[in-house]
């Protein structure tokens, strides 16, 4: 085969190569990203820092807890306990929210559903256990807290600021049992029995630990939302857990490292990071953005265990429809809809220009003696003689 029928083929294939890329490239652009939950979570639980909107696209990946924002863990940034209610192209409607009260089997309220910590198990089983009718969260769950959906974590400028607790069921049945004595922490998260304005001493039935010291730092842990169907007779602030028809608890839930505080080494699971729950953030298809005096489409009752997403207007359904993934560049919104983002886009770059170097360094390379192309002896003489030789 000649060099020059070899560069010839290369072009060609480079060619198609390309093409095949920017062929793929609108495609991509018109299938956004989209949330996904875990396998077996009948929803994709999701945290938010500013409002409980149920749009993927403003769910935070990494944080602290009650402490969001830019200054590590000393901001006092709210930590709202959310849901993905869209459509998966930035709209939350009445359709939505009730396309997800099916999935989750809540009866159509958001009110029942409670909150819950257990290990990450790849299989779910720790996030979807087996229950029986009557049994409350903490014979159900490994930890439980008295939170819900929309609830929000606040943290407090306290030196013993704990943000929440996190109850085991032999925790919080022993305090109970205890009287339920009032108690506070110390500036590195010990438990108070507080026995009166001046005096306070350690505890020795602990309601339960801060959500800041329950774990040490890098630990895979689970939240989850459980349906809740009652209240357990002996002990009414605890939950009963409803028993789904395969027999397991109805939950949603989302897995997240623990992060240690770089400020107080007592605070060994004061942040978060996010490992389930692909194509949230800013690869998710985002609402509209709408200027000063406009509906701004789906937005969500503040705060509070139980508070329900607004429901967006029709017209702002369907402008948050045609806008997909709006806001930012052209460029910053096809390099987010990439499956993988920015990694995969530099990748696909690196990889035309590899082969237009490699076509380019054909083209060039010097023919070897003899390697040209063929031509017929008689023509060759012809232009000897021609030329007197």
């Amino acid at each position: 085969m000649t060099a020059t029928t070899l560069t010839s083929r290369l072009v060609r294939a480079s060619a198609a190569v390309i093409a095949t890329a920017l062929l793929a490239s609108p495609a991509l652009v018109l299938s956004p990203a989209q949330a996904t939950a875990p396998d077996g979570s009948l929803a994709e639980l999701i945290l938010e820092t500013h409002d409980v909107t149920g749009q993927p696209a403003h769910a935070s990946l990494q944080g602290w807890w009650g402490h969001e924002g830019a200054k590590q863990d000393s901001d006092l940034g709210s930590t709202y306990l959310s849901l993905d209610a869209s459509d998966g192209h930035g709209v939350v409607d009445d359709a939505t929210i009730g396309a997800l009260h099916a999935a989750l089997h809540d009866g159509g309220s958001f009110d029942s559903l409670r909150v819950a910590f257990v290990p990450y198990s790849a299989d779910g089983s720790n996030e979807r256990p087996k229950v029986t009718k009557g049994e409350n969260a903490g014979e159900a769950f490994r930890w439980f807290a008295d939170l819900g959906f929309g609830g929000a974590l606040n943290g407090s400028k306290n030196k013993n600021d704990f943000v929440n607790w996190v109850s085991t069921e032999d925790e919080y049945r022993a305090w109970w049992k205890a009287g339920r004595p009032v108690q506070a922490f110390t500036d590195q998260l010990k438990v108070l029995d507080v026995v009166d304005q001046a005096r306070t001493r350690p505890a020795t039935t602990p309601q339960g630990a801060s959500l800041l010291d329950r774990w040490p730092a890098g630990t895979k842990i689970s939240l989850v939302f459980y349906v809740s169907d009652g209240a357990d007779p002996e002990m009414p602030q605890v939950p009963t857990v409803k028993v789904g028809p395969d027999g397991r608890a109805l939950t949603a839930w989302l897995t997240f490292e623990t992060v240690a505080s770089p400020t107080n080494s007592a605070r060994t699971s004061a942040g978060y990071r996010v490992l389930t729950g692909a194509g949230t953030g800013p690869e998710a298809a985002a609402p509209k953005e709408t200027s000063p005096g406009q509906d701004s489409g789906a937005q969500a009752g503040t705060g509070g265990a139980g508070s329900q997403v607004t429901k967006s207007s029709s017209s702002s359904s369907r402008a948050a429809t045609a806008s997909g993934a709006e806001g930012g560049s052209a460029a910053d919104r096809l390099v987010s809809s990439l499956p993988g983002g920015r990694p995969t886009f530099w990748v696909v770059v690196a990889l035309l220009v590899l082969a237009a170097g490699g076509v380019l360094t054909l083209r060039l390379r010097p023919s070897a003696p003899g390697s040209g192309p063929d031509v017929p002896l008689d023509s060759v003489r012809a232009g000897r003689d021609r030329a007197g030789l």
